[in-house]
């Protein structure tokens, strides 16, 4: 068994994500490409550092709202995965955004998440990117149903 499969084995959704915060388990690829990293977790709520580079940016300059939708959906379903008994990826069922100012490309954001309703099978969450200067730039909730076909302790 691998060491992240070995992790997952004996933690805690939180305790998961708290891992890979220290750098013991990796991020998923796709988070690593767009500078996304976990900061701090809590029972419902994470912290993200966003640092979107260069190649995210729309032919406007900015970074591309799709680019942004999908670090606050990531924001949001991780928030759901704190209160889990195994850390599970979140099925998204509905996600709303809106876009209040640009994303630049080089600067760093904090992305917070935090659920608002955790029910047996269908969980709801917030999130919202905002900049060092305490400027929010956008914002999403969204519904999430925990991936429980998710085991990587099973060979593949």
């Amino acid at each position: 068994m691998d060491k992240t499969a070995e992790i997952w084995s004996r933690s805690t959704g939180a305790e998961f994500l708290r891992a890979m915060s220290e750098g013991e388990v990796p991020v998923p690829p796709h988070a690593a490409f767009v500078g996304l990293a976990v900061r701090a977790v809590g029972e419902g709520l994470i912290e993200m550092a966003w640092s979107p580079g260069e190649p995210l940016r729309n032919p406007g300059g900015m970074v591309h709202g799709g680019y942004i939708a999908m670090v606050l959906d990531d924001t949001a379903a991780l928030a759901c995965s704190t209160l889990a008994d195994r850390y599970r990826p979140m099925l998204t069922l509905y996600l709303h955004l809106d876009f209040i100012r640009p994303v630049v490309a080089c600067d760093t954001y904090a992305l917070i998440g935090e659920v608002a309703h955790s029910g047996t099978a269908r969980l709801v969450a917030d999130a919202r990117i905002v900049s060092s200067a305490g400027k929010l730039h956008a914002r999403a909730t969204g519904s999430f149903l925990p991936n429980q076909a998710f085991d990587p302790t099973r060979p593949a």
